[in-house]
C-alpha cells in the first residue's frame, strides 16, 4: 500500500499552497499538472517571499549577513 503524495496544481492559490505546506508540515510541495506530470516545486521560502507583509524588504541587507556571520563565527557578543 502507499500514500498518496501531497502536491498542488499550477493553479492553485498562494495562500492555499501556504496552507499545504504547514498542514503537512512540508519544506517543499511539487506542482503537478491535470496528468500528475511534475511541472516544479514550491519551497517555504517561495512561499515567504510571496506573501511578506508590504513594505518589507526582499532580502537582508548584505551588511547585516556579514555582521551575523561573523559573530557566529567568531563567537562575539
Amino acid at each position: 500500500m502507499t500514500a498518496p503524495v501531497i502536491s498542488v496544481s499550477a493553479d492553485t492559490p498562494q495562500r492555499e499552497v501556504a496552507g499545504v505546506l504547514t498542514r503537512y508540515d512540508l519544506l517543499a510541495v511539487p506542482v503537478v499538472d491535470a496528468s500528475r506530470h511534475i511541472l516544479g516545486i514550491v519551497t517555504v521560502d517561495d512561499v515567504l517571499y510571496v506573501l511578506r507583509p508590504p513594505g518589507r524588504p526582499k532580502h537582508l541587507p548584505s551588511a547585516y549577513s556579514a555582521v551575523s556571520r561573523t559573530r557566529c563565527v567568531r563567537g562575539a557578543p
